[in-house]
Formats: structure tokens, C-alpha cells, sequence
């Protein structure tokens, strides 16, 4: 019985169809019959042509399959601040041994995540990071780079933000050493709460709470450190302390000092001050340029404070675009 369909005829309307039938039987106890037939179907109403697709029976596949498109993953070792990270070591108050031990095996170039859920982080003596390390709190939103690719990505790192305080009255809290990071957290305590002792470079504070030592940051003949967005708090010395340091920068800080300065500048070259709030209530200066300065400068910044805000008592010095905002200022 052959079958024939012809849909959609032109003399019709669209959506129409047409069917021929022919059927034969042969039957030798009686005879031989023939029908043919013709079958037209017309729509009561025009289906468009996507109706007619789901409602008409297959003649060809003709689906369309889409799907969402995922970027290829790559794994390739990640860059902080140019340099690559080895591993990441977590360290809180419960870690075995302490922090001074777990950030010496931690080894070069690790990412140190100090976390404060277990509380506050005890130290006896002066923590040293090893060469290239990065002390990052929990909660720290980092950006890393690609070894390979170059591609860039931000990761926040688990936890909270830890506190590291020095229980050692005649310890500094954080010898700082060659190519390190420091990033929110807090570290109290200290005859200095972070060194930067002589020959280390490539120091850089940022996001940081430094408070409770006697001084707050004190840099030693050393180079290119930059201290930005954080809060330094001093005791009975200088919140900040620059001696015989080149290529430094502080910006958008606020500096809290009751002792012998807010910030003591010494025998510096190429010191960028910028958008910093000194809040001094000591017995000196707000801000003391001592000795010989070559190119120090900045803008934005403001001191508070009952004394002499800014202090010159120098031999030598550029001051190229330098603007304050103070209270009580002098310079003899």
C-alpha cells in the first residue's frame, strides 16, 4: 500500500497537507480490488512555521543543540607582587609549635595566612619571615598573576584577620627581610612593632594595623619600601622612623604618635609623603626633618596635634611640591 504526502501545497493553504492512497488486494478466492484516494487536510487556522515544527512528525533530524560554553581552566603557578608563590601555610594561635617556628618552615616565597578565629597569635621572639614571603591576614583580598599566561585573578583568602603580639618587652614583633609583604593583620608590641633592618629592600606594607611598640615602623639603611592604608600607633618613640633609607614611599595613612615624633626623616633620598593624617599629642614634632634630605616630597597631607607640626633642621634638602595642612607648624 504505498503512501504519499505533500505538505504545504500552494493551491492549498500553508500548513496544509495532501495524502495519496493506493491500495491493492488480491484475492484468488474472490477477485482482485483496487482503491485509490486522495486525502486533504486542511488547518482551521494558520500554525506558524515554529508551531508546525513541534506539533508536525519527523522528516529529518533538524534539532539545533546549544549548551553554555565554560572557559578552559588553567593551572599554571600564581604571582604575588612579581613573585611566585610556592605554598600556602595557614597559622593561628593553635598552630603546633607556634607562628615563629611555622613561618620559618614555611620556607621562601610562601603565602603565610594568619587567621583569628583561634584568637589572638603569641609570639616570645622576633618573627623573621624567610626571603620572598607574603604574611597575609585571613579575609585578604589578593590579586595574583599567571607565571605563565599573565592573566590576572583576585582571591579572598578563608578566615579572619589575625593579631600577632609580641609578648617579649625587649623583642621588635617583625624583622622584616628582602622582598616581603605584610598585609592585614594586626601586629602589637615590640621595641619596634616591624624592622626593617640595614641592606633589606623591597618591603611593602599595606592594610595594616601596627600598635602597642615602642616604635611603630623604623627603617634602617634600607630602600624601596612603601607603606600605604594602614594605622600606625607608637608608644614612648616615633610612630614612623626613616634613617638612611632611599625609594620610599608612605601614602593614605593615619599615623598616631605620643612620643618623640610622628615621623622622624633622616639622611633620605627620594621619599614620597603623601595623604597621610598625623595625630600627634607628644612633647616634639608632628613631622621632623633632621639632617641631610634629598628630595622629599608629596601632597594632601594633615597634621593635628598642642606642638610644632613640621620640623626642619636640615643641612640639605630638595622639597619639590611638598604641601601640608597643620596646626602650630614651625620650621627653625
Amino acid at each position: 500500500s504505498p503512501y504519499a504526502r505533500s505538505s504545504d501545497l500552494i493551491f492549498f493553504f500553508f500548513s496544509s497537507s495532501c495524502c495519496f492512497f493506493f491500495f491493492f488486494f488480491n484475492d484468488t478466492a474472490t477477485t482482485e480490488i483496487y482503491t485509490l484516494s486522495l486525502h486533504d487536510a486542511l488547518p482551521i487556522w494558520t500554525l506558524s512555521r515554529l508551531e508546525r515544527r513541534m506539533t508536525d512528525s519527523v522528516v529529518r533530524d533538524v534539532d539545533i543543540i546549544s549548551g553554555t560554553v565554560v572557559a578552559p581552566v588553567i593551572n599554571e603557578a600564581a604571582q604575588f607582587n612579581g613573585t611566585t608563590v610556592s605554598q600556602v601555610v595557614t597559622v593561628d594561635a593553635s598552630t603546633p609549635g607556634g607562628a615563629v617556628a611555622a613561618v620559618t618552615a614555611a620556607g621562601e616565597n610562601a603565602l603565610v595566612v594568619l587567621e583569628g578565629g583561634a584568637g589572638i597569635i603569641d609570639i616570645a621572639s622576633t618573627l623573621t619571615p624567610r626571603v620572598g614571603q607574603t604574611l597575609a591576614g585571613g579575609g585578604a583580598s589578593l590579586s595574583f598573576t599567571g607565571a605563565t599566561s599573565g592573566q590576572t585573578a583576585s582571591f579572598t583568602l578563608a578566615g579572619t584577620p589575625g593579631t600577632l603580639n609580641q609578648t617579649n618587652a625587649v623583642a621588635n614583633g617583625i624583622n622584616a627581610t628582602l622582598n616581603t609583604n605584610f598585609t592585614n593583620f594586626t601586629i602589637t608590641g615590640g621595641v619596634a612593632s616591624i624592622l626593617i633592618p640595614a641592606n633589606v629592600s623591597d618591603v611593602r606594607i599595606s592594610n595594616m594595623n601596627v600598635t602597642g611598640g615602642r616604635r611603630g615602623i623604623f627603617a634602617d639603611r634600607s630602600g624601596d619600601i612603601s607603606i600605604s592604608n594602614s594605622t600606625i600607633t607608637s608608644g614612648d618613640l616615633e610612630a614612623i622612623r626613616l634613617t638612611t633609607v632611599n625609594n620610599t614611599s608612605l601614602f593614605n595613612n593615619v599615623i598616631n604618635a605620643t612620643g618623640t615624633d610622628g615621623v622622624f626623616v633622616s639622611g633620605v633620598n627620594n621619599i614620597d609623603f603623601s595623604n597621610n593624617l598625623i595625630n600627634y599629642s607628644g612633647s616634639d614634632d608632628g613631622v621632623d626633618i633632621n639632617g641631610f634630605v634629598n628630595t622629599f616630597s608629596g601632597y594632601g597631607n594633615t597634621i593635628l596635634g598642642s606642638v610644632p607640626g613640621f620640623h626642619c633642621e636640615i643641612t640639605s634638602a630638595v622639597l619639590i611640591n611638598f604641601t601640608l595642612t597643620f596646626e602650630n607648624a614651625t620650621c627653625r
